[in-house]
């Protein structure tokens, strides 16, 4: 046996035939009861107003309706939706305005403050965010979804 495994004698109380392993964790005592609190404990967050909006927003959480289970955004849950949707709005905005500017703003200086600035800075910062966003979205290989 391994050092690190150790199994700790018996509480004085009588402990009931349970053990405690070098992490203090009880061997042996496992009943039913455990069994069924421990499985209600595992979907218990799913009920709390943070697991129903996780669930309902971005999809994640044990298979619910059809849908399978995900510890990543899902691509067709409401969020994910929402960013592509923006993402195509971001981009009609630029493939107009870019042209524009710089066929009427080419001869100003390069110290001209463009009257597009804020909205150019706040579409620009999505665009980064969602490069990050990619990686924590699910993907469909071959059919199946997957983490």
């Amino acid at each position: 046996m391994p050092p690190g495994n150790k199994i700790a004698p018996a509480d004085a109380n009588g402990g009931g035939g349970s053990k405690r392993n070098s992490l203090g964790d009880r061997e042996g005592s496992e009943t039913e009861e455990d069994d069924v609190t421990a499985s209600s404990s595992s979907h218990r967050w799913a009920t709390g107003l943070w697991g129903k909006v996780l669930l309902r927003v971005f999809g994640i959480g044990p298979a619910v309706l059809g849908r399978p289970a995900s510890r990543l955004i899902h691509p067709h849950s409401p969020f994910a939706k929402a960013v592509v949707i923006t993402t195509v709005l971001f981009l009609f905005y630029t493939a107009l305005v870019v042209p524009v500017t710089v066929g009427f703003f080419w001869t100003h200086s390069s110290c001209y403050r463009m009257p597009t600035l804020e909205v150019d800075l706040c579409m620009d910062t999505f665009f980064v965010l969602q490069i990050g966003y990619t990686f924590v979205v699910g993907q469909y290989v071959s059919e199946e979804y997957t983490d």
